[in-house]
């Protein structure tokens, strides 16, 4: 049985990143552990990523995936590790 425990603000979590990141979680995982911090203030500096989402997920403590969206309607870049 898979356990999803998601740690983040419940009213700005992006559903569509969420999903995107739970596609990665390896067949035959029991526990995972999901970061979701809310979107970047689009009004920071450029070394600071505005408007950027991440997300990343633990995985059985052996798996880590990370999510990042470089802004609104851009693609999702997925590592891995």
């Amino acid at each position: 049985m898979l356990k999803i425990n998601i740690y983040g603000p419940a009213d700005l979590l992006d559903m569509m990143a969420l999903g995107e990141l739970i596609k990665h979680i390896p067949v035959g995982a029991s526990e995972v552990i999901v970061q979701a911090a809310p979107r970047r203030a689009i009004d920071l500096r450029a070394c600071q990523r505005p408007g950027w989402l991440e997300y990343s997920a633990s995985v059985d403590n052996k798996t880590f995936i990370h999510l990042a969206q470089e802004g609104e309607g851009k693609p999702y870049g997925i590592k891995v590790c």
